[in-house]
């Protein structure tokens, strides 16, 4: 990005009628590209102790010309990665005096290390409760509530750092097709897939279908979970590929 580029996108910011939360946008926060591989760091902490309860590897590919989030695959407790992650994630906690409940952090591992790329006292936004607590034995939204209300219980399920039953992955689904929706096979046609666990559809028929430009104009989210990783990365294949162009059927 040039100086012209970057002061049009300042401008296009600081412009736009309101902003997520509903609010006029009224600064702009710059931050320097960074290349390497972006992860999610998902914590709970209870009177200052920290706990990792899930790490994901963000993957993304060119959509409509641009790097949109494409999929996150779930990682164990433990390796070198981790141990580059983990203890970066704890002192971004401590610096932010962050002592009780769910963080979400998200990190670039670049070749100088871990940087941070945003951190957000919450609860991950890829979490659905009864999934991860199937595959990890606990889910961060459920921990958050026993840092409150019963470190007791806290302390039992982060005992231990975490384990994973099952691979898993989260798509985060995109599409360059534009219209009012008619039908929506996918919803039927994911559930073929060998690894198949949720499907979470941010449109529904009637809608208007937009092409995916970032992360909130993503038509919806789908998991799988299995204990092969090489079935979990067929079926993203065959999703993309094969059920996703047509996933969306588009009155003309």
């Amino acid at each position: 990005m040039d100086d012209t580029e970057a002061k049009e996108a300042f401008k296009n910011i600081l412009s736009s009628p309101k902003s997520l939360f509903g609010k006029k946008n009224v600064e702009v926060l710059v931050q320097s590209y960074l290349h390497g591989t972006e992860y999610i760091v998902n914590t709970v902490s209870c009177n200052g102790f920290h706990y990792v309860t899930d790490i994901w590897e963000y993957k993304k590919r060119l959509i409509n010309g641009k790097p949109i989030y494409d999929r996150e695959l779930l990682l164990s407790s433990n390796g070198s990665i981790q141990s580059m992650l983990i203890p970066y994630v704890f002192n971004v906690l401590d610096a932010l005096d962050i002592k009780y409940g769910a963080a979400h952090h998200e990190v670039m591992l670049t070749k100088d290390g871990p940087v941070l790329v945003e951190v957000g006292a919450r609860v991950g936004g890829n979490v659905v409760p009864q999934l991860h607590s199937e595959i990890l034995h606990h889910n961060q939204a459920e921990l958050s509530i026993y840092s409150y209300l019963s470190p007791k219980l806290f302390k039992e399920y982060t005992s231990k750092p975490y384990t994973i039953k099952k691979n898993m992955m989260h798509i985060l689904m995109s599409t360059d097709s534009a219209g009012t929706i008619e039908e929506i096979p996918l919803a039927n046609q994911v559930k073929e897939l060998q690894s198949y666990k949720y499907l979470l559809l941010a449109v529904k028929k009637g809608d208007c279908l937009v092409p995916t430009y970032d992360l909130l104009s993503k038509p919806g989210d789908l998991w799988l979970a299995h204990k092969s990783l090489k079935t979990i990365e067929r079926d993203y294949l065959t999703f993309i590929n094969d059920i996703l162009p047509s996933g969306f059927l588009i009155k003309k």
